[in-house]
């Protein structure tokens, strides 16, 4: 779904460009990078879908044992009449990223185990 990914300036007020498949783009300001918290927020301020607002937020819980929980929650405007399939769309969405955020981390991971085992 996003082909790629851009951003401008760092940390909190940083401005990420999402490009998409289909060559839409996707524009977040970043509002907070919590790393005591393990949370990051942002604010969708320019997007192709029917929204007059979305916030997102991102957690990451420590379940020990090298796992961690993501937890992924946006808060959004929609119109009722776009609401069951705009819920929808970003469901799968949401689901997509975090498989991707997950396929982004193996090669890291995979590095760390074997650092972990090596004598």
């Amino acid at each position: 779904m996003i082909s790629a990914c851009k951003v401008i300036g760092n940390g909190e007020g940083a401005t990420r460009i999402l490009t998409l498949a289909t060559g839409e783009k996707i524009t977040d300001k970043i509002e907070s990078i919590d790393h005591k918290r393990r949370r990051f927020q942002y604010n969708r301020i320019e997007s192709p879908f029917p929204v007059s607002h979305y916030f997102g937020t991102v957690d990451a819980h420590d379940l020990g044992n090298g796992n961690t929980q993501i937890s992924w929650k946006v808060e959004i405007d929609v119109s009722a009449d776009q609401r069951d399939e705009l819920a929808s769309f970003l469901k799968k969405a949401l689901a997509e990223g975090i498989t991707g955020l997950e396929q982004d981390l193996q090669p890291s991971i995979a590095s760390t185990s074997a650092q972990e085992v090596s004598p």
